[in-house]
């Protein structure tokens, strides 16, 4: 494996895997805390001066929470793991780039792939590396950086995961041209793609997506007029990148099928942990506060005990690979 790293201040090759901590050429320190290489001193809440409010240092904790129960969250980033992994091959080189505690990167490290797991959020890493010790030696390396300028070398990397990431930043265009230099010839990115659930007329998914106007309604009437996500919409992630890269295609897999009993329970307990890019710039009182009236509206409507109702669902996720 060749050099991958470069010196944020005079772009120089660090050598080595993990990295040199000393840029031999400038003399920058490269610090590590918690296990975390710090290759930037940009704070979460902007990037490069975008009025975009990130702030997932924040909210790294509830971020981090089970989004479903704890087995079957298990599976589904075991299944995002051995997906994406059989898709780069062992050996290569992949960065899980924005996507915070870094389930998908551990599991992608755990089938044989060297792993770069990079987050502006320092919390978001922390917590993962409180996991290290579930991946195998050496593969994998945290690193605390700005996406609009990536610490690696030009056409150093085989692959870039970034599920959701361009739906978070302010310039999804410049992050892109970022992936783009460091991708070698023939490097693919991943992101997300469509996912289906059925059934899709039952009584929890109808609660679900009553909680979701509640909440809006409910901010507001706070005060808070628009949510938005501060990038990309999925559908503008859909028609703009085919125009940066030669190739893509949509990739299915038994892997990214999961069969699952969900609760409004459940879902509200994700709501209620900010999971939403559109959630992180809230204020913490404001989200209390229009949580409390949509579990009251709810509860007025269907009754006492509504989080509990249960409903089996089947749900296919996608990965869309672009080259």
């Amino acid at each position: 494996m060749g050099d991958i790293f470069r010196c944020p201040s005079c772009g120089a090759v660090l050598k080595g895997w993990p990295p040199s901590s000393i840029c031999g050429a400038c003399g920058r320190k490269i610090p590590r805390k918690g296990g975390v290489l710090i290759f930037t001193d940009e704070p979460d809440l902007k990037l490069e001066g975008e009025g975009s409010y990130i702030g997932y240092d924040q909210v790294a904790d509830s971020y981090a929470q089970h989004r479903y129960p704890e087995e079957l969250d298990r599976q589904i980033w075991a299944g995002y793991g051995k997906a994406i992994a059989e898709l780069v091959g062992p050996g290569r080189v992949v960065l899980d780039l924005g996507y915070g505690p870094g389930k998908c990167a551990l599991e992608i490290a755990k089938r044989g792939c060297r792993v770069i797991a990079g987050d502006i959020s320092l919390n978001m890493l922390t917590i993962l590396s409180s996991t290290l010790d579930q991946a195998p030696e050496n593969s994998l390396v945290l690193c605390r950086l700005n996406a609009y300028d990536l610490p690696f070398l030009d056409g150093s990397l085989d692959a870039v995961v970034a599920r959701y990431l361009l739906l978070a930043v302010g310039n999804p265009e410049r992050v892109v041209m970022e992936v783009k230099r460091v991708l070698k010839p023939g490097g693919m990115l991943i992101t997300e793609g469509p996912t289906e659930r059925s059934p899709t007329d039952d009584i929890v998914s109808e609660v679900e997506m009553k909680a979701r106007r509640y909440y809006g309604e409910a901010l507001r009437r706070r005060g808070v007029d628009e949510l938005k996500a501060p990038g990309w919409t999925q559908r503008q992630m859909r028609e703009n990148l085919p125009k940066f890269f030669r190739s893509f295609k949509l990739v299915e897999s038994d892997d990214l099928v999961f069969r699952f009993t969900e609760t409004p329970g459940w879902f509200l307990r994700r709501l209620g942990s900010r999971y939403s890019l559109f959630q992180v710039g809230l204020d913490q009182s404001l989200h209390e506060e229009a949580m409390d009236e949509v579990r009251r509206r709810l509860e007025e409507e269907y009754g006492k005990g509504f989080e509990e109702m249960g409903q089996e669902y089947r749900e296919v996720h996608r990965l869309v690979v672009y080259r």
